[in-house]
């Protein structure tokens, strides 16, 4: 079991009167202790993998989790395990 920090994070587009609307998400985990550039790393990953650029994106905790669950489970970008999906 290792430890992980945990990030959400929204995919937006333009809509209407200048606002944005959600078009997706999803949910990263980073191993502990999580880098500096963690933001970056997210942004990367939404810049490579989705249509939609990054929204909001928040560390929301930390898990303690299996790794080989993660491998079975989740996407992997470098030492990142995620999930998520864009409209």
């Amino acid at each position: 079991m290792n430890k992980y920090a945990v990030v959400v994070f929204r995919l937006i587009a333009p809509a209407t009167g200048g606002r944005f609307q959600e078009t997706g998400g999803g949910v990263v985990f980073l191993p502990e202790p999580r880098p500096e550039s963690w933001h970056r790393q997210v942004a990367e990953l939404v810049a490579t993998r989705f249509k939609h650029p990054l929204g909001p994106c928040v560390e929301v905790g930390v898990a303690t989790l299996d790794p080989g669950q993660l491998e079975r489970h989740c996407q992997r970008h470098g030492e990142l395990f995620w999930q998520g999906g864009d409209l």
